[in-house]
Formats: structure tokens, C-alpha cells, sequence
């Protein structure tokens, strides 16, 4: 059976507010220690996640992590790391 990976595409067209969550994703253990840093509800960072997540053809914080690496935080993610295979 193939091996699922991250959707591959030119680019991943991120909102702001999806870039700050990505931004910040790595940098904090929690959902709430997240939604601390962006001054917004824990819920609205699960429902910024899912798109982030939905976006990059993945479906964990994990693979979300490693879809972005490489990537700078300003603009939108670059197709070579949202297509980097998973280990």
C-alpha cells in the first residue's frame, strides 16, 4: 500500500491569521498555550488548525510541522516543503 504524503500543489494559499497559527504552531505544546500567544479562544485556534491542516493535505500537528518546514512565516508555505514526503 503507498504511503500517504501531503498534498502537492504550486502553492498553499494560507490566510493571515492561518499564517499566524503556522507561525506559531512549533513554538507552543498546547492548543491553549497557542490560543495564549494569538489573545484568541482555544477554539478558534482548533478551527484555524483544521483549515491550516485541511490546506496542507495533512492531519496532524506533526505532519502540519514538518509540511512547513523550510518555510519562512511571511508569505505562503513553498510547494516544495507542503510536498515533502512524510518519514
Amino acid at each position: 500500500m503507498p504511503r500517504w504524503q501531503p498534498r502537492p500543489c504550486a502553492t498553499v494559499a494560507l490566510s493571515p491569521r492561518e499564517r499566524a497559527v503556522a507561525r506559531e504552531l512549533a513554538r507552543h505544546e498546547s492548543i491553549a498555550a497557542l490560543a495564549a500567544a494569538l489573545n484568541v479562544s482555544p477554539n478558534t485556534v482548533k478551527s484555524q488548525l483544521r483549515s491550516v491542516y485541511r490546506k496542507l493535505g495533512v492531519t496532524s500537528r506533526a505532519g502540519a510541522i514538518r509540511a512547513l518546514a523550510g518555510w519562512d512565516g511571511v508569505g505562503d508555505p513553498s510547494p516544495v516543503a507542503a510536498s515533502a514526503p512524510m518519514p
